[in-house]
C-alpha cells in the first residue's frame, strides 16, 4: 500500500493490467456476494470510480485503463 492522494490515506492495487469487463466482475462480486451498495460512481472516459462505504471506512474501487483495478482508502470526512 502506497499514499497517492492528499485525501487518500492507503492505496492498494488489486490487478495490475485488465479490462473494464473484469472490473465489473469484480463490482458485481461486491454487490451481490457482499452486499455492498455503491454510494457514488464516476465512469470517465478511461477510467471508473466506485465509493462504498465498509465498516465504517469510506473506500473507493478504481479502475484506469492503463494502471488497472485499486482500492483506496479516504482519509476520514474527506471527499475525492
Amino acid at each position: 500500500m502506497q499514499k497517492d492522494h492528499i485525501n487518500i490515506v492507503y492505496s492498494a492495487k488489486l490487478i495490475d493490467d485488465c479490462t473494464f469487463s473484469a472490473f465489473y466482475k469484480l463490482v458485481n462480486f461486491l454487490e451481490m456476494e457482499l452486499n455492498i451498495g455503491f454510494i457514488d460512481i464516476v465512469d470517465d472516459f478511461d477510467s471508473l470510480f466506485y465509493t462504498f462505504n465498509y465498516k465504517e471506512m469510506k473506500l473507493i474501487l478504481c479502475y484506469r485503463v492503463d494502471d488497472g483495478i485499486k482500492l483506496q482508502l479516504l482519509a476520514s470526512g474527506k471527499e475525492v
